[in-house]
């Protein structure tokens, strides 16, 4: 059986590999953090504006070259990070705002059902390891639990102006 420990130890020795060699092939861990950095270098060049939806792979892959990337050109992939996805598309002001919407029905409504606070925090912090909203699992998960967060809590509202 696979024990959480082992994994992490795995993490921290691929980790520290990286570190010394600086060759992150072929090493899951070492290929995101160098992946994340190339997208940090591509976010850095248009900061505000990015570089809009359908570009994101060619920018990263100019980025890869950039960067001198050791990465070999058969592992270069999009960021694998919803949040740097989403500031290299839209620049970091509509990254700012797409969290903002995300968390929008917890500012708004600030009593909410249990499990939405619980859905809405597994799937933030998914989007740190994944483009979660890239894929149409992803997509049809997220607006689920908005939908049905959103029609539980007018539906009580509802109940309340009927009792009164």
């Amino acid at each position: 059986p696979l024990d959480i420990r082992w994994r992490i130890n795995q993490l921290l020795v691929e980790h520290e590999d990286y570190k010394k060699s600086g060759d992150p092939n072929q090493k899951s861990f070492a290929t995101r953090i160098e992946t994340w950095k190339v997208a940090w270098h591509s976010i850095l060049q248009s900061p505000w504006i990015g570089y809009g939806t359908g570009d994101v792979r060619d920018q990263m892959g100019k980025s890869y070259i950039e960067t001198n990337s050791k990465l070999l050109p058969k592992y270069w992939l999009n960021p694998h990070q919803q949040y740097l996805t989403v500031a290299m598309t839209i620049g970091i002001l509509g990254l700012i705002i797409f969290t903002c919407l995300i968390f929008y029905p917890i500012i708004k409504f600030r009593k909410l059902h249990f499990l939405f606070v619980l859905a809405l925090t597994i799937t933030a912090i998914c989007m740190l390891d994944e483009d979660t909203l890239e894929t149409q699992a992803g997509c049809t998960q997220f607006i689920f639990v908005y939908v049905l967060t959103y029609m539980t809590h007018k539906s009580k509202k509802e109940d309340i102006i009927k009792r009164i």
